[in-house]
């Protein structure tokens, strides 16, 4: 008992302990909770979706200004429509799933496989665009550092990394503990913002600012810009779907409170996007590479070197980051769901010690990781890939929403359809244009193309495993036991593995003879001085001793060979190879010795006819 607590005592520290499945319930969320869980990826977009918007009208030399506030009123009508569409998810599906489980049941397997795998891509990116433009803000608020001769900015992909782990540390660590953790920077950000919005309003902008202001026609290729500018902003509604998709954690009634916290996160992030973009117009302000739009309106609003300037790049900081937040919330908790219906590995399906999906949050920070890297910690490289899953998902629940309400005619139905219809309608519509507009980027590989064709591809790995998990039931299952019938006989031979000679082979060499009285020892001559004193330390030992060589000092294909030459001897006999182990006192130790034993287990486990046996030998502290 005393190792096992040395051996986990690391872990406990940073982990925590264990909890026991019956306090699962006190995990459960409360509202206010809740919100700062699912609202950050949501919220982090008031930080650069109007600057989305104003990006596609600069690359081609123009403002945008005279169409930023038809926009973005275009996205708060369907900001609210989406809002209320995914209420009436919440309230129908308390069990969770979102997109995959309402199409799933209403529409089918493969369109359930589709939003899923729409789910995943898009978790990543939230994750990997939100920890990348934090750091980008970060590095706006010490432009002297920041900018591309910066330390900071030097440094970008290396503190993208020390936020995800954090974020992974605290995920692990159990979702209420995250919840509370994470609420603050949340609420500070709206606080801040809210400050910031209604101090512009009153203040106003500067009759220079306003002189500088141009109002201009949008131009030729007014339409397509058009298009592209509003599927740009409607990065303003990813994370509005991550409410429904983690009911479960809300404390009973799930589908109550979940709606209730999808209603208030609708509430706020209207208020602060559409005042961020007011702020962006009567202040004239356009995006540049080495400082985020918020901050220039920080900077206008607060002065440079306020400290209500600071607290707005912390704020924006905080809430960036923590809009990985939600995928590390419903990411793992999307992969459980198909773990468990077989379309990926079931250890995505196991909880942890906390009572979270630890493997799916883990393989969460390692593709977030990946995608900062490969993408040089930009998030502008990302944002174009972003959002093209989420509507696409929008479109596959209210769609199933729709069947769903529609076969079962309960109260009100009627109404709640032509809701989810219009939501199926409008997000549908806006998929096809983001698909089309962003298809490509202009002068850059990436687009959401991308995003497009990795989704088969994911479908097909869905289906794949799928198909190994229905091949392996079908083995394991089909057959039936006849306990009754005699036994073939078979002969025993056992093989002992010997590496050296120290005093755990005694119980080694004891049991190899108590199953075998023929036993052999065998031992890879890796290193041929000390084979040659094996064989003098073995003299006298009751159990012959074959020594193989290994001239490419290859441990595991000696022995695999030797195995074969074995099995050739006798027919019907049962090889058992025993391995003796070192079982070191402190889990560190193991960082310092070979770990040949865990190798030669696995070659040996994909060989047929073979028993592997592992003989502990503890060591002293």
């Amino acid at each position: 008992m005393q190792n096992k607590k040395t051996e986990f005592s690391l872990k406990r520290f940073l982990v925590g302990d264990p909890l026991p499945t019956t306090h699962e319930s006190h995990q459960r969320l409360a509202i206010w909770q809740a919100l700062a869980v699912f609202s950050s990826d949501a919220l982090s977009s008031v930080a650069y979706a109007t600057e989305e918007i104003l990006w596609v009208f600069l690359a081609v030399g123009m403002t945008g200004f005279s169409v930023l506030q038809g926009i973005g009123t275009a996205i708060i009508v369907l900001l609210a429509i989406v809002v209320f569409s995914y209420r009436q998810t919440t309230l129908a599906y308390p069990q969770g799933g979102g997109a995959y489980s309402v199409a799933r049941e209403n529409l089918g397997e493969s369109a359930g496989l589709v939003a899923a795998a729409a789910l995943l891509i898009d978790y990543v990116l939230t994750s990997a665009v939100s920890v990348s433009a934090g750091v980008m803000a970060l590095t706006s608020a010490f432009p002297e550092q920041g900018w591309e001769e910066g330390l900071l900015f030097s440094k970008r992909i290396w503190l993208c990394f020390f936020f995800l782990v954090i974020i992974m540390w605290m995920h692990l660590r159990g979702i209420r503990e995250s919840a509370i953790a994470f609420a603050a920077p949340t609420y500070f950000f709206v606080v801040i913002c809210g400050i910031l919005i209604v101090t512009g309003w009153i203040k106003g902008p500067s009759p220079e600012m306003t002189a500088a202001r141009v109002v201009e026609p949008v131009g030729l290729f007014g339409g397509f810009l058009l298009l592209r500018a509003f599927a740009s902003g409607c990065t303003a509604l990813t994370g509005v779907e991550a409410v429904s998709n983690g009911t479960p954690v809300f404390r009973p009634p799930e589908g109550k409170n979940a709606a209730i916290t999808l209603i208030l996160l609708g509430v706020i992030l209207v208020t602060l996007f559409y005042g961020v973009t007011n702020l962006a117009y009567q202040f004239g302000m356009t995006p540049n590479a080495q400082e985020t739009l918020i901050s220039q309106i920080g900077r206008s609003v607060f002065g440079g070197e306020s400290i209500g300037y600071y607290a707005l790049q912390i704020a924006t900081t905080g809430i960036l980051l923590l809009a990985a937040n939600t995928a590390f919330a419903d990411f793992p908790r999307i992969g459980s769901l198909l773990a468990q219906d077989g379309f990926l590995p079931k250890q995505l399906a196991n909880r942890g010690d906390r009572l979270v999906f630890a493997n799916g949050i883990i393989l969460l920070t390692f593709l977030s990781a990946l995608l900062i890297w490969q993408s040089n910690g930009s998030p502008h490289v990302l944002i174009p890939l972003y959002a093209v899953g989420v509507f696409l998902c929008f479109t596959l629940s209210q769609s199933g929403m729709v069947v769903h309400l529609v076969r079962l005619k309960e109260r009100g139905w009627a109404l709640h359809v032509v809701i989810s219809g219009v939501g199926a309608a409008v997000t549908g519509t806006v998929f096809l244009v983001m698909a089309i507009t962003k298809f490509k980027v202009p002068n850059h590989l990436t687009g959401a193309w991308m995003v497009l064709a990795a989704l088969p591809l994911i479908i097909l790995l869905f289906r794949s495993i799928q198909r190994h998990y229905q091949k392996v039931e079908r083995q394991v299952s089909g057959g039936r036991l006849h306990l009754g019938e005699p036994l073939p006989s078979f002969h025993h031979t056992a093989l002992l593995l010997v590496p050296r000679l120290h005093p755990g082979m005694t119980r080694a060499i004891q049991y190899a003879r108590s199953i075998d009285p023929t036993a052999r020892a065998v031992h890879v001559a890796i290193d041929p001085k000390a084979a040659e004193r094996l064989v003098q330390e073995w003299d006298g030992m009751a159990m012959p001793l074959i020594i193989l060589p290994s001239p490419e000092r290859s441990l595991v294909e000696p022995i695999l060979q030797y195995i074969d030459q074995v099995d050739a001897e006798k027919e019907n006999d049962l090889i058992t190879v025993i391995v003796p182990e070192l079982v070191e006192a402190k889990w560190w130790h193991y960082l310092l010795h070979h770990q040949d034993g865990h190798l030669l287990r696995f070659a040996l486990g994909l060989k047929r006819g073979i028993v592997v046996t592992d003989i502990p030998y503890h060591l002293e502290e």
